[in-house]
């Protein structure tokens, strides 16, 4: 994405506006169609992951469009992962039965921007998710700063204790990815 064309409000527009639904409908199919193509050219076991906005992932027919495109396309259900934001877990009854039904079927669900939202632990007691995203802002300080590697490294120990993969979001340097990896992210992210 050409940043200098990114606006960083595009999705909270997109979802005022009432686009939020007609585009993730677009981007999913982009993004099967994608890896339908490289699945043909012999490289099946890329993982793909869509971000999907709060308003549209309690969408009831969230769940229907995804397995329909993926079963029309001839995708592995565990190929695909869905971002989904802090602001998305909450512990209230649908959410749970959304992140469940995802689970079910083998998607693969992370909490993007982690740290940066209103997660509680609850929440994270109750969520049935595979991956932490940390939030690059966290990244950004981690050299610098020392509670920031303390809060950082918390949350690797954390998740990891919950059974989740750990990604960290915008690392820039060689040396940010060597204290990652001393601290036992299991994937780091360029930005």
């Amino acid at each position: 994405v050409d940043t200098k064309l990114w606006n960083p409000d595009f999705i909270k527009i997109a979802e005022q506006i009432g686009l939020i639904k007609p585009l993730t409908e677009w981007i999913l199919q982009t993004v099967c169609d994608q890896m339908a193509v490289w699945n043909s050219e012999g490289f099946s076991d890329i993982h793909t992951a869509v971000n999907i906005s709060p308003d549209h992932f309690l969408d009831k027919g969230l769940v229907s469009l995804i397995t329909e495109t993926l079963e029309t396309k001839g995708i592995a259900f565990n190929k695909l992962e869905l971002e989904v934001t802090e602001s998305t877990v909450q512990t209230n009854a649908q959410n749970l039965s959304a992140f469940q039904r995802l689970k079910d079927l083998g998607i693969s669900v992370a909490i993007d921007d982690f740290g940066t939202g209103y997660s509680s632990f609850s929440s994270l007691k109750h969520m049935n998710v595979d991956i932490l995203k940390i939030d690059k802002s966290f990244i950004d300080d981690i050299l610098t700063d020392e509670k920031t590697q303390v809060l950082v490294s918390s949350m690797i120990r954390m998740g990891h204790n919950l059974g989740y993969k750990i990604i960290a979001e915008g690392i820039e340097s060689h040396a940010q990815l060597q204290l990652l990896q001393q601290l036992q992210c299991d994937i780091g992210q360029g930005y």
